[in-house]
């Protein structure tokens, strides 16, 4: 019984096989130093997430409304979207017509 706990511990901490383990340190090792201190610093706060007290940290107010206003930043042609759908695309003032 206790050999099967301590089995299934060692796959929770250990979920990758010793070839991925190392191919997955050698990526980290690879990442700008800034990167890699902040993935290191996510994945020693992570366990603390789940404790009570951190529910506590967050926002318990939702806002009730969204005071940005939102535009599309690439307005598209509804007539233009038509015809890429029936396989006519046009480019640079020339036509192009896929064959179906």
């Amino acid at each position: 019984m206790v050999a099967r706990a301590v089995q299934a511990s060692r796959r929770s901490l250990f979920p990758l096989k010793p070839q991925a383990q190392l191919g997955a340190l050698r990526a980290f090792l690879r990442l700008p130093r800034r990167q890699a201190m902040g993935r290191l610093g996510y994945a020693l706060k992570r366990p603390l997430f789940s404790l009570p007290p951190y529910r506590y940290t967050l926002a318990t107010r939702t806002p009730t409304a969204l005071y940005v206003g939102l535009s599309d930043p690439w307005p598209g042609d509804a007539e233009a979207g038509r015809a890429i759908t029936q396989g006519v695309f046009h480019l640079s003032g020339a036509g192009l017509r896929r064959r179906l």
